[in-house]
C-alpha cells in the first residue's frame, strides 16, 4: 500500500529537488569555475556541496520512496553524465587503466614493462600515451582483477570516456545493493541519496574514473551475500576487491568467523587464481605497489602518514616513529579483527557495524593521501556511518591542497582530519553496537500488570504491529494506542495486533500523550511512554518500571546515551539536543538529565498532578522540567536504541519539522525556565 502524499511530503519533495537541482547546475558551471576561478576556489566549493547532499540526505526519508527514488537516481545519472566527458579534473590515472587494457591486449603482460620502455613503443599514441604518470619509471601498481577489468572495458573502446563510463555502470550494483539493504533494515530507499549525491561519488567515478568504483561495487556484492548469510561466497567477492585495491583488506575480517577455515581458504584460492595468467612476471608481479609506491607516499618514511608527520614535526625526524606507529596500528587492526571474528552469532546489522568499524578505522591509520581512498566508506552513510564518515569523505577534499595556504603535507592533512576528529570526540558516548532485546532482571508480575504502555502514533502502521506485540509480550497490563491523525492503516494494524485504540485527530505529540493518559485503566498504577517507531525497545520495560515498583523513584526516564544504539538510530541533532537540554535544565534545576527519551514511566496520580499543559513537542520537555521543579525523585536507566522499523521520521528526516520541533521545544523550555519555580528537589541517580 502506498502512503498518501501529504503535505510534509510536499516539503520535502520540494527541498529534495532544489537540492538536486542546485548540485547538477553546479557540476554544470564547474569547467567554468575551474577555468575563472582556479582549483582555489573550486576544490573548497566542492567539499561544501557534500553538505547539501547531508541536508538532503536529512530530508530524504519524508519523501514517498516511488517517487523520491526515481529522482535521487535521476538527477544522480544527469550528475554523472555531465561529468564523463570533460578531461579528468583531478587525476590522470585514468590514462593508466587505458594503457594497461592495451598492453594486455597485445598479449604483454602489464607488470614487465613502464609505459616508457621501448617494447611499448608501438601502443604508444597522442590520446593516452602522453597523460600516463609514471610513465618512464612504473610498472603498473594495479592487482590482478582491475587488471582483467582494464582489458575487457578497453576491448570494447580505448578511451578514458568509455572507461568512466563502465566505472559508472559498476555503480548501478552499488545503488542496488543499498536499496536492497535499505529496505532490510526497514529504511526509506530514498536515503540512497546519501551515496548517490555525495560529492566523492560523483567527481570521483564520473569525472576522474578512479578504479575505486570497482572495488567498492565487489565490496558491496560481498556484504550483500554476507547480511544473507552466505560467509564464502561474501569473502570471494571482498578478495576481489582487494585485488581491486589492496586496502579493501581492512574489511575482510567481518567476512571471517573464528576456527572457520572456509573462508581463509577461499580467499587464499581466489587471490592464487587471480595472480596465475600474470605469473610470468615473476616477483614483478605485484608491481609498482610493492617496488616504489609505499616508499613514493611517504608511508615507509612516515612522512604521509598523519600522525607520525606530526611527531617528525614536533620531535625530529626519527625511524622509530615510523616502526612504533606501524606496530601499535597492526596491533590495533588485529585485535579489532579478532573482536569481530569472535562472535558467533551475529545480526545483519552488526556485521554492517563492523565493516563500519574496520574500515573507518582501517582508513584512519593508513592516512591516505589521496581523496578517492574514502570512497569505501560513501556507501555505508545510509547504512549508519554517521557524521565521522561524513567528515572523513567530506574532509578528504582538502587533501587536493587547493592553493589558498601554503603547500604543506602536515597542514592540509590535518584540516582533512580534524573534522572527523571532533565528531568521534562529539559522539564519543555512541557505541556502535546493534541492539537485541534483553531485560536486565526479572520483575513481578503483577507490577506489568498494572502498568499502561501510551503509544502516541502518526502514520505508523508498518512498525506499530511488532510495537505492540513486543509491548504485549512484557506482560503489560494494557497497551493504549493513541492514533493522532493517521491517514494510512495504523489503528487497524494496532487494534489486530492487540491494543487498546484511541482518537486523537488534532496534530500535536503532546495531545496524543495525554489522550492516552486520560483513558487509562482504573487498576492502572504506572503508565509508560514509547514510541510507535519500533526505535524504542520495548523489553527494557521492566528496568524503566523496576525503580518506581521498588519505590526508589518517582519518575524513569530511559536514556539512550547510555545504552547501545544502532549506528544512526539517532541524528546528530537529537543528540546535541539532549545534552543540550541536560545541561540547561541542570543549570535551572540542578538536576542531571542526558537525553529526552520518548521511553519514560511514572505513577498515574503523580503525572496528572504535575500539570501537564503541553500540547506538541515539548511535552517530554515538560514532563522533565516539571519533575524537577516538584522535588520528584528521579532516575535515569540506560536503554537501546534501534533504527525506527518503518514508516518516516516526522522530525528527524524533515528539515522544516525539525526546524518547528526545536522552535517548540525551546520556546516550551524558555516559558517554563521563567514560570516555574524550583520546590525542594532531589538529584537524580
Amino acid at each position: 500500500m502506498n502512503a498518501p502524499f501529504s503535505r510534509e511530503g510536499g516539503r520535502a519533495l520540494l527541498g529534495l529537488l532544489v537540492i538536486g537541482g542546485a548540485l547538477t547546475g553546479f557540476v554544470a558551471v564547474s569547467p567554468w569555475i575551474i577555468r575563472t576561478q582556479g582549483y582555489g576556489v573550486f576544490i573548497p566549493a566542492v567539499a561544501a556541496s557534500g553538505l547539501l547532499t547531508l541536508a538532503a540526505t536529512r530530508i530524504s526519508e519524508s519523501v514517498p520512496a516511488r517517487i523520491g527514488v526515481p529522482i535521487v537516481l535521476g538527477l544522480a545519472l544527469a550528475m554523472r553524465l555531465l561529468l564523463v566527458a570533460p578531461d579528468p579534473f583531478f587525476s590522470t590515472d585514468i590514462y593508466r587503466y587505458v594503457w594497461d587494457g592495451r598492453v594486455q591486449a597485445a598479449g604483454i603482460n602489464p607488470y614487465l614493462y613502464v609505459p616508457a620502455d621501448p617494447m611499448l613503443s608501438a601502443l604508444r599514441d597522442a590520446a593516452i600515451y602522453p597523460n600516463i604518470n609514471r610513465a618512464d619509471y612504473a610498472v603498473t601498481a594495479y592487482p590482478p582483477v582491475a587488471e582483467m577489468f582494464f582489458l575487457l572495458v578497453t576491448r570494447i573502446g580505448e578511451s578514458i570516456t568509455g572507461m568512466r563510463l563502465a566505472l559508472v555502470a559498476c555503480e548501478f550494483s552499488i545503488v542496488a545493493v543499498l536499496i536492497g539493504l535499505l529496505r532490510r533494515r526497514a529504511r526509506s530507499p530514498t536515503a540512497i541519496v546519501a551515496y548517490a549525491w555525495h560529492p566523492l561519488a560523483v567527481w570521483e567515478i564520473a569525472n576522474n574514473g578512479h578504479v575505486e568504483a570497482l572495488m567498492v561495487a565487489l565490496l558491496m556484492c560481498g556484504v550483500w551475500l554476507l547480511v544473507r548469510g552466505h560467509r564464502v561466497g561474501g569473502a570471494i567477492a571482498a578478495t576481489f576487491a582487494m585485488l581491486v585495491k589492496p586496502y579493501a583488506l581492512f574489511a575482510l575480517p567481518a567476512f571471517w568467523q573464528r576456527w572457520d577455515w572456509r573462508v581463509p581458504l577461499a580467499i587464499i584460492a581466489a587471490i592464487t587464481l587471480c595472480y596465475l595468467p600474470y605469473l610470468g612476471a615473476g616477483k614483478g608481479v605485484f608491481g609498482f605497489l610493492a617496488s616504489g609506491y609505499i616508499a613514493e607516499e611517504g608511508i615507509a618514511s612516515g612522512e604521509g602518514i598523519w600522525l607520525v608527520l606530526l611527531l617528525q614535526t614536533l620531535f625530529g625526524k626519527s625511524p622509530a616513529f615510523t616502526a612504533i606507529y606501524v606496530v601499535i596500528a597492526a596491533i590495533i587492526m588485529i585485535l579489532l579483527s579478532l573482536r569481530v571474528s569472535a562472535r558467533r552469532e551475529t545480526t545483519p546489522n552488526e556485521r554492517i557495524a563492523d565493516l563500519i568499524l574496520l574500515l573507518t578505522t582501517g582508513l584512519f591509520l593508513m592516512s591516505p593521501n589521496f581523496a578517492w581512498y574514502f570512497l569505501v566508506l560513501v556507501p555505508f552513510i545510509p547504512l549508519g556511518a554517521g557524521a565521522p564518515a561524513w567528515a572523513l569523505t567530506l574532509g578528504g577534499f582538502l587533501l587536493y591542497r587547493p592553493i589558498f595556504l601554503p603547500h604543506n603535507d602536515l597542514v592540509w592533512k590535518t584540516l582533512a582530519t580534524l573534522p572527523f576528529l571532533l565528531t568521534l570526540v562529539f559522539s564519543r558516548g555512541t557505541r556502535a553496537a546493534v541492539v537485541s532485546p534483553h531485560a536486565t532482571g526479572p520483575l513481578d508480575a503483577s507490577v506489568l500488570a498494572r502498568t499502561s504502555v501510551v503509544i502516541p502514533c502518526l502514520n505508523e502502521e508498518e512498525a506499530i504491529p511488532g510495537v505492540v506485540r513486543e509491548v504485549l509480550a512484557q506482560g503489560a497490563g494494557e497497551v493504549i494506542v493513541v492514533d493522532n491523525g493517521s491517514t494510512d492503516a495504523t489503528a487497524a494494524r494496532a487494534r489486530e495486533a492487540g491494543a487498546r485504540v484511541v482518537s486523537e485527530p488534532r496534530r500535536g505529540y503532546g495531545r496524543a500523550c495525554a489522550a492516552g493518559v486520560a483513558v487509562v485503566g482504573v487498576t492502572t498504577e504506572f503508565v509508560c511512554f514509547l514510541d510507535g517507531d519500533g526505535s524504542d525497545v520495548p523489553s527494557h520495560l521492566a528496568d524503566v518500571l523496576a525503580p518506581l515498583a521498588s519505590g526508589e523513584a518517582d519518575f524513569v526516564m530511559g536514556s539512550r546515551l547510555s545504552g547501545r544504539r544502532e549506528p544512526g538510530s539517532m541524528t546528530p541533532q537529537q543528540l546535541v539536543a539532549g545534552r543540550l537540554a541536560g545541561a540547561l535544565m541542570r543549570l535551572v534545576y540542578g538536576v542531571r538529565f542526558t537525553d529526552m527519551s520518548p521511553f519514560r514511566a511514572m505513577r498515574v496520580t503523580q503525572l496528572r498532578e504535575l500539570g501537564m499543559a503541553e500540547q506538541t513537542y515539548g511535552w517530554n520537555l515538560e514532563m522533565q522540567m516539571r519533575a524537577s521543579a516538584a522535588g520528584l525523585r528521579i532516575r535515569e536507566v540506560p536503554v537501546d536504541h534501534r533504527v525506527r522499523r518503518g514508516g518516516i521520521s516526522k522530525v528527524s528526516g524533515n528539515l522544516v519539522a525539525g526546524l518547528s520541533a526545536a522552535w517548540k521545544i525551546a520556546a516550551t523550555f524558555l516559558r517554563l525556565a521563567l514560570t516555574l519555580r524550583r520546590s525542594t528537589f532531589r538529584r537524580t541517580s
